[in-house]
């Protein structure tokens, strides 16, 4: 229960009335095993029914060349599941997968049980389970030892570490530390705030600050006085002297009272704004174009702090008055207690009002708050989450506004409550719910073939033979840090993980459904907020660069144009300058050598790496003109190693030099033909090391190669590395 008390903060307690689509599905343990595959929907659907177009994921290049990714992936990963208000796979035979390797499953724990969460997965042929074979899960955090435990394809709506903002302690406590880094006038949307009882000497100076400013008609309401972790209005009060109002060892939040809202209808009411993150490295922010407005139940007065409908616009606590009037219809929003976000706005433009200011203000507030624990949230998904897209998360920000249109924060709600007791809010709600599932662009997989997969990666691993896809080096970490600083554009010279992240940020777009993107977006505000992260990222300077670029081409059509001019630069000089020449090859220096490296390059078919081997070639000033005795990339270096690799007309030549291999070693070359046991007996009559002193006694290039010819093993063994 305490567990739950740390989360569940939200105050909107709604009773769920929302219509249960009945539960006729087998549960897992009963599922036979019929090989139905759940459909996806690929066609482009109405904008209403939050349809959407996805991508497929196993595309072609747009030079023509076939997908180059391996067969046993595209086998373990589906497609995209789609979502939608109106269709249903339950109503046609054989929609809903029920083959345990491939059924899609989702999960809800005790704080995630809303009939919205619960069809919106129904209606897309998800089966319900209580184990850990789920494609999502929705409900409260987990542990951290639970989320170390999550596959790739797996997701949940929570990052480890949002309660520094659910809870109304550590809410203030970040905010304050963003002023104190930033400016006391960065963050200027949080009323004053003091956590006791560590602040009560602070709190009782500003009361004496506060008292000395109050005129005869103000409202005699100084402070309201907040549980750290409390919801649904409970255990709120208004005070008008901390001194004697509130205990000394008191555990509390308190905060200045706003004296001044504004009014519809001499009417006190909050804004609960709905904000989607889908990535916090890099930073990916949503707001949805429709909310709530909670009102109080009594007109507005400050003579008064004795009636609690007129004060605080908790709506748990104001559908308890007898005047409560309910919504009774979802076309028409702007009636009872209880309105539609866009029915708000529509009221303020009709009198003149600049809503676009006010929604930009909102909008800041929204970040800057995001910002203050940026830093916290990303230390956590880097210790305890295994991929960078397992988390996501719906927020509730209330907002008040005040008499002069200045909005102010009230709270961050992490375990909002999406029940719905009113045809308004199932309409909000339901679509709330299946826009962000959609967003997120969960995936179907084969959980058996994953699981062999992981078991043949663990093998390569403890082998020794497992290279990262998206392996950094000490050149690339170097380019980022230059990135970072400025110094060069990130979109110079793009790898396949900076293109799989843009590809992210292009179709999660096209999926937004309802929401509006508000970081990142090609303005002013975006350019201010990208420098108030503590941490300076380069994903974050990555997608800012992109939304900002002076083009509209696709991630697609940027690579291809990049990839053409590439090729016609280095079709036109000698090979010997095409290190310098082509931007994609970099250039790994060890001691007085320069070693050129393999290129990879991000493909437009689904931004898995496409390896070009293409080396520029370094020839020795001393080397005989003959192909075949040329020394270029044999090196002495305590073992025999042949470098590097021919350039693309030299690998089509069968008659290749010694020079031209591409294997790293000569034990690289033997692991790699240890399947034909002819070439074991031969491999195992070198000896390596021999030949090794044989070779270093030369004292030159020149010297060597005669040698290299002469030695019948050193032919022996070429040709067989060669074969």
């Amino acid at each position: 229960k305490s567990c739950e008390l740390l989360f569940c903060n939200d105050d909107d307690g709604d009773d769920d009335d929302d219509d249960d689509d009945g539960d006729n599905l087998i549960a897992d343990e009963e599922h036979t095993s019929s090989e139905h595959e759940s459909p996806l929907i690929p066609a482009k659907q109405s904008h209403h029914h939050s349809e959407y177009p996805l991508k497929a994921g196993n595309e072609t290049e747009r030079s023509g060349k076939q997908n180059l990714s391996e067969g046993k992936e595209e086998t373990t990963i589906g497609s995209s599941v789609l979502f939608s208000l109106d269709r249903d796979a339950r109503k046609t035979p054989g929609q809903v997968c029920r083959n345990k390797d491939k059924a899609l499953y989702y999960k809800l724990t005790v704080s995630g049980q809303y009939n919205c969460v619960r069809n919106a997965f129904r209606r897309a042929g998800f089966l319900p389970t209580s184990s850990n074979n789920f494609n999502v899960l929705w409900g409260k955090p987990l542990k951290i030892a639970e989320y170390k435990e999550l596959c790739e394809y797996q997701k949940v709506n929570h990052f480890p570490g949002t309660y520094l903002l659910g809870r109304k302690d550590n809410l203030a406590r970040v905010c304050n530390k963003f002023r104190r880094v930033f400016g006391s006038d960065s963050f200027q949307y949080l009323p004053k705030t003091f956590v006791l009882p560590g602040e009560r000497t602070e709190l009782l100076q500003d009361y004496e600050e506060w008292k000395g400013k109050l005129k005869k008609n103000d409202c005699d309401i100084s402070y309201i006085v907040k549980p750290p972790a409390g919801c649904r209005g409970i255990g709120i009060r208004l005070i008008s002297d901390p001194n004697t109002q509130i205990k000394e060892k008191a555990v509390c939040v308190v905060s200045r009272y706003i004296s001044d809202p504004f009014l519809i209808n001499e009417t006190k009411f909050d804004l609960r704004i709905y904000v989607a993150i889908t990535s916090f490295n890099p930073l990916r922010v949503y707001v949805h174009e429709n909310g709530l407005a909670r009102f109080c139940t009594v007109k507005y007065s400050r003579k008064t702090r004795k009636n609690r409908f007129r004060h605080l616009t908790n709506y748990s606590l104001n559908k308890q008055n007898p005047n409560f009037v309910k919504n009774t219809n979802a076309s028409v929003d702007d009636e009872g207690h209880k309105w539609g976000l866009k029915a708000v706005w529509k009221w303020m433009r009709e009198r003149q009002m600049d809503v676009s200011t006010v929604m930009g203000k909102i909008d800041d507030l929204i970040l800057k708050t995001l910002l203050s624990i940026e830093v916290q949230i990303n230390t956590n998904m880097q210790l305890a989450v295994p991929c960078r897209n397992n988390c996501f998360e719906l927020f509730g920000f209330d907002v008040m506004l005040d008499s002069n249109l200045h909005p102010w924060l009230i709270e961050v709600n992490t375990a909002l409550s999406l029940a719905s007791d009113s045809p308004l809010d199932k309409s909000i709600k339901n679509q709330l719910v299946t826009e962000v599932l959609n967003m997120v662009c969960v995936k179907q997989y084969d959980r058996k073939k994953l699981s062999d997969k992981l078991e043949r990666d663990k093998a390569r691993r403890l082998q020794g033979m497992e290279k990262s896809a998206y392996s950094r080096t000490s050149d690339e970490n170097a380019r980022r840090r230059q990135v970072c600083a400025g110094k060069v554009s990130a979109l110079d010279e793009l790898t396949a993980e900076d293109a799989t992240i843009l590809r992210e940020v292009e179709e999660e777009n096209e999926r937004r459904g309802g929401f509006r993107r508000i970081f990142p977006q090609n303005d002013e505000a975006t350019r201010k907020w990208m420098k108030l992260f503590e941490v300076k990222r380069f994903y974050n300077v990555l997608q800012f660069q992109w939304v900002t670029r002076d083009n509209n081409l696709s991630i697609d059509d940027y690579l291809f144009r990049k990839n053409s001019e590439a090729k016609k630069v280095t079709s036109h000089k000698p090979s010997s300058q095409v290190t310098a020449a082509n931007p994609s090859l970099s250039v790994r220096t060890t001691g007085k050598r320069s070693l050129p490296r393999e290129s990879f390059h991000a493909t437009p078919a689904s931004g898995r790496r496409h390896i070009e081997v293409d080396y520029a070639v370094q020839t020795s000033p001393n080397s005989p003109t003959s192909p075949m005795c040329s020394p270029r990339n044999i090196e002495l270096d305590g073992e025999l190693r042949l470098m590097g690799g021919s350039t693309s007309r030299a690998r089509e030549d069968t008659d290749m030099s010694p020079g031209s291999l591409s294997k790293d070693t000569l034990e690289a070359a033997k692991r790699s033909s240890a399947g034909a046991q002819v070439k074991q007996r031969r491999w195992a009559s070198f000896d390596i090391p021999k030949i090794v002193t044989k070779l270093s006694k030369a004292s030159s290039a020149n010297e060597r190669l005669p040698t290299l010819l002469q030695d019948p093993q050193v032919c022996e063994l070429y040709r067989l590395t060669a074969s």
